[in-house]
């Protein structure tokens, strides 16, 4: 339970972040399942973000690279909503952060290659006209139209990997059905 002047305090901390004076880690993971919430993988998760954050707080004052690859991270599960939040609403809610900075930064954003959709190619290549079927490839194609619109006087890079793999995924999200 959140009592009202905890709420008050959080929306002090969060406009102080807003205007700069503060640094927002967000953390979590996108459990497709309850499977993965055991206390040590929480333990690791929690250590890790405090990890983040001790660096944030004393190292980064003013970051010269920012890597965005947090999403809501499959194709297929989630309602649509969902996808616009995690992928396109949080980046936005980045741009916020990273244009109230001093000063042009190098942004790294991990877009898909779901961006590309179903093209009658052999071979898909940076060329290709982004055609998304999906409500995730749409929304990190969004997001990326977002940083380039937004982010002028930064140093972008989009990368669109078609596939991260990490602990806790299915072995049917590495090799499908």
């Amino acid at each position: 339970l959140v009592t009202s002047w905890e709420i008050l305090a959080l929306r002090g901390l969060l406009a102080d972040a807003a205007e700069g004076r503060r640094f927002l880690l967000q953390g979590g993971d996108c459990a497709e399942s309850f499977d993965d919430c055991t206390s040590p993988l929480i333990s690791n998760r929690l250590k890790v973000i405090l990890q983040m954050s001790l660096v944030l707080t004393h190292g980064l004052k003013n970051p010269d690279v920012i890597i965005h690859s947090a999403a809501l991270s499959s194709v297929t599960r989630g309602a649509a909503i969902d996808y616009y939040h995690s992928n396109v609403i949080a980046s936005e809610n980045l741009i916020d952060a990273v244009n109230l900075l001093s000063g042009p930064r190098r942004i790294v954003y991990l877009s898909s290659a779901a961006v590309y959709g179903n093209q009658d190619v052999s071979c898909l290549h940076e060329d290709l006209c982004p055609s998304p079927e999906s409500h995730y490839g749409l929304s990190k194609y969004v997001s990326e139209r977002l940083f380039k619109t937004r982010c002028p006087l930064h140093h972008l890079t989009i990368l669109r990997p078609f596939n991260i793999i990490g602990s806790g995924q299915s072995d049917d999200f590495i090799v499908p059905k």
